[in-house]
């Protein structure tokens, strides 16, 4: 990932056209190389290049690794359990729905198979 420093341009940092898109499409929040590319619209041989002048000026600097989380053994029994237990909430209130739009038809059902209702 790309960063950008965001300097403004001086007569040392004079751009090119070319390099000026460049440095104006690297985001704060940093970008791939090959988005920078698309974004661009150069090929990625030519966005390295433009890169290392960039570096080589202070301009940007790159960050080798980014930051990525894992769950837990912990982490992915909670996940789990939540999941469950949504798919239980959603089973729970089509249930609701189907016995509100057949309201009296179930419970005659009901009555007739003799199944206790609860009141």
């Amino acid at each position: 990932m790309y960063f950008s420093s965001k300097q403004e341009e001086t007569p040392e940092t004079k751009f090119s056209p070319t390099k000026k898109k460049v440095y104006e499409n690297i985001s704060v929040n940093g970008i791939s190389a090959k988005e920078l590319a698309d974004k661009s619209g150069i090929s990625l041989r030519r966005t390295y290049r433009y890169l290392r002048r960039l570096k080589g000026k202070r301009l940007v600097f790159t960050r080798k690794r980014m930051k990525s989380y894992v769950l837990t053994t912990k982490g992915l029994r909670v996940a789990t359990g939540l999941e469950k237990l949504n798919d239980l909430v959603m089973e729970t209130s089509i249930a609701s729905q189907v016995i509100k739009s057949k309201g009296a038809d179930k419970l005659l059902v009901l009555h007739a198979l003799k199944v206790p209702v609860e009141e």
